[in-house]
């Protein structure tokens, strides 16, 4: 069951510390120089460095916890237009420090965007697995975090600490409020058409709390509506998409009720496999889900351009093929209310 990975995976501890990458502290005056892209200034509290004062401005609205014995920035809202999180700027050293975000466990992502290489010393396969000693803490916290890197002569990540952790709920904001209009697959018997077929009008609510933790990594899920489940709806075509409740190929046949929720699950079957989950209840029990890569969104999301528009999700049932209905879904303006078919 997909709550229940989530909340085996919320059990792992927090904070990583690789090498000597100093200090995680916020707060501080160090820090001075800036980079291109860079946001803020140095005085305002360089992200790690000496002399105390007030945290970094990574959010307008901000606090800080201490875990394990570090102290951390959680943004709690982020800001309303791009960067959506304001990096400190890069330290100029020795040793040179930027401020990064981790990619699929792989790799980290700097603030114009461009993948840095891993010095000698890191795993050249998973930041997140206990290979060669590392700790496996960012299986999840890597989905949440920024990070206070370290780099060699050559720009190679060789240190890491985590510096930051987002509130999720900013990274789900993109979805909250958001109609999504496509197809589901329909039912055969006892199994489903791989194929998505039937029409699907969907209502996205805003971000709630799936599985709360005090580390800043809690899990948020937003809660969708199916517009046509037991009556026809105009599409944002000007169609009417027909009910499924009662039509010969209704993937939810016999159900009182069937709502949709959408979250973030990484490191799904492996450390870096970060995927965006839809999961169906029926008649408020679980009935599986499916899963797709291209609607889940890290912190790189926040302080990097804006991605634009939404591609399209497609989602495939998270089990056996034909197991479960798959989705296509993308997000659509205007339409909605009952039609005629």
């Amino acid at each position: 069951m997909i709550r229940a990975h989530v909340g085996m995976i919320m059990a792992m501890t927090v904070m990583v510390t690789v090498g000597c990458g100093g200090s995680a502290t916020p707060g501080g005056t160090g820090g001075g120089g800036s980079t291109t892209g860079s946001t803020g200034s140095g005085g305002a509290g360089g992200g790690g460095g000496s002399g105390g004062g007030q945290p970094f401005a990574l959010c307008p609205t901000q606090h800080v916890i201490t875990t394990k014995g570090h102290d951390v920035i959680v943004c709690d809202t982020a800001f309303d237009e791009a960067p959506f999180v304001h990096l400190p700027p890069a330290e100029a050293g020795p040793p040179h420090v930027d401020y990064v975000s981790m990619r699929a466990c792989g790799s980290f992502v700097d603030r114009q965007g461009k993948q840095l290489e891993l010095a000698p010393g890191l795993p050249s396969g998973s930041l997140c697995d206990d290979t060669g000693g590392l700790p496996n803490d960012e299986a999840l916290g890597h989905a949440f975090a920024l990070y206070r890197a370290t780099l060699d002569d050559q720009g190679r990540v060789s240190a890491f600490t985590r510096w930051a952790v987002i509130d999720e709920k900013n990274l789900l904001r993109v979805f909250a409020g958001r109609t999504l209009e496509g197809k589901i697959s329909a039912k055969n018997g006892d199994t489903f058409d791989f194929e998505p077929a039937l029409p699907l009008r969907l209502s996205l609510g805003q971000p709630a709390v799936l599985t709360e933790q005090t580390d800043g990594t809690t899990v948020y899920q937003i809660p969708t509506t199916i517009q046509n489940l037991s009556e026809a709806t105009k599409g944002s075509d000007g169609s009417c998409l027909p009910a499924l409740a009662g039509s010969a190929k209704d993937p939810f046949p016999g159900a009182k009720q069937v709502t949709l929720s959408l979250y973030r699950v990484p490191s799904m079957h492996g450390s870096g496999d970060d995927e965006l989950v839809i999961e169906y209840l029926v008649d408020q029990n679980s009935a599986g889900s499916t899963m797709g890569q291209m609607w889940y969104f890290g912190p790189e999301s926040l302080f990097l351009a804006s991605p634009g528009a939404l591609p399209t999700y497609d989602g495939i049932g998270h089990g056996t093929p034909g197991s479960l209905p798959n989705l296509k879904l993308t997000p659509v303006e205007g339409g909605g209310g009952a039609c005629s078919p």
